[in-house]
């Protein structure tokens, strides 16, 4: 996961927001480029491949109960993101000049004061992107419920 590979979707998970219904489509920037300019140029060369899957017939095939319209592209940046990455607030398809992807820029630790709201999957890849920042998370919580379900089957 890092903006250098732009060719690759780092993580595609339910809304992290519980009142907005879709699909968040995640770039993690690891942090890894020293350059602000160089690093802007790989963000947007990555939000711009993500638009174009978004647009493309390949997302409607690989999920077809979720409109374009409900997808956000979501960047999570393990270092502080720069002021011109957090001005990224959107991002127009090569493919369809119509659709307009909203862009989220945030600090994997304003991302960390939220897990509490995210369920299930969402959940998961949260955790997994915050243990990449190396920022402590509360450990999950153990189930008690028994590891089978139904009735003990009788033995003779």
């Amino acid at each position: 996961m890092t903006l250098e590979d732009p060719t690759r979707i780092d993580i595609v998970a339910g809304s992290l927001d519980p009142a907005r219904p879709g699909l968040d489509l995640w770039i993690v920037d690891n942090g890894s480029v020293a350059d602000d300019s160089l690093r802007y140029r790989l963000l947007i060369a990555k939000v711009l491949i993500y638009a174009n899957y978004i647009a493309s017939p390949m997302f409607t095939v690989q999920h077809p109960k979720i409109k374009r319209s409900d997808v956000l592209i979501r960047v999570v940046c393990l270092t502080a993101p720069t002021k011109t990455m957090r001005d990224v607030t959107g991002i127009v398809s090569w493919f369809d000049q119509t659709l307009r992807v909203p862009v989220v820029v945030e600090d994997a630790a304003k991302v960390a004061k939220r897990l509490d709201a995210c369920q299930g999957e969402v959940r998961r890849y949260v955790r997994k992107v915050l243990e990449l920042a190396q920022i402590e998370t509360a450990p999950e919580p153990t189930s008690w419920r028994l590891p089978w379900r139904g009735k003990a089957k009788k033995t003779a």
